[in-house]
């Protein structure tokens, strides 16, 4: 499991995360916004934590919801 730090305007949650579900959470939190936006992604030193920065409330809802029915195992 990947740790994933999300981090909204309101809110920071950091939810571990399969390799494979890494891809729909990343799309997901791409698809709330730009670049230009502010949506950014930073791999650690190691590649083992990520962060992600700048997304909306609306896609952070969404990936909790998915997240807490088991869907990223």
């Amino acid at each position: 499991m990947i740790p994933v730090t999300l981090v909204s305007p309101d809110r920071i949650d950091t939810l571990p995360v399969s390799q494979k579900a890494l891809v729909v959470v990343e799309h997901i939190a791409r698809s709330s916004g730009t670049a230009d936006q502010g949506y950014e992604v930073a791999w650690s030193e190691h590649g083992r934590m990520i962060t992600i920065q700048n997304i909306s409330a609306k896609a952070m809802h969404h990936i909790q919801t998915l997240w807490s029915g088991g869907h990223f195992v």
